[in-house]
């Protein structure tokens, strides 16, 4: 099953050919590189039919900050899990002493926390400023 004729009214009927010169040829080239169109023909398409083009950018200064936020998030994941298995520990033991060494390593694992979540904050930062600029 094959698509479906397009009606003569909206069929593109005729080719037209064109020259240009070097400096609109470029233009139309990072025109082309900041749009959805896959190639020049549909790029002047939309022009000669006064068609709005979209053109997408995409900002590259944000990647190392989310790529150390996502660095830093796997972190604290696995803190967590050292405090899951401390916490766990802590109640199954009946000795106060076991008890006293599992509290003060979860003290340690907060302190852990504390300084990865000081890691983050300038990453955050530069995050919040790449955002939430007017």
């Amino acid at each position: 099953m094959g698509r479906q004729k397009t009606p003569d009214e909206k069929a593109l009927k005729h080719g037209v050919k064109t020259r240009v010169d070097d400096a609109t040829m470029k233009k139309l080239q990072s025109l082309l590189a900041c749009s959805r169109h896959r190639n020049v023909s549909e790029l002047l398409r939309q022009i000669l039919m006064e068609k709005p083009i979209a053109i997408y950018t995409v900002d590259h200064s944000a990647g190392a900050a989310i790529e150390e936020l996502s660095r830093v998030r796997k972190q604290i994941d696995k803190i967590g899990v050292n405090i899951n298995q401390v916490v766990r520990d802590f109640h199954a033991s009946t000795s106060a002493t076991i008890k006293f060494t599992l509290a003060q390593e979860l003290a340690g694992l907060q302190d852990e926390i504390n300084i990865t979540l000081k890691q983050m904050e300038p990453h955050i930062q530069v995050l919040t400023r790449i955002w939430l600029q007017e």
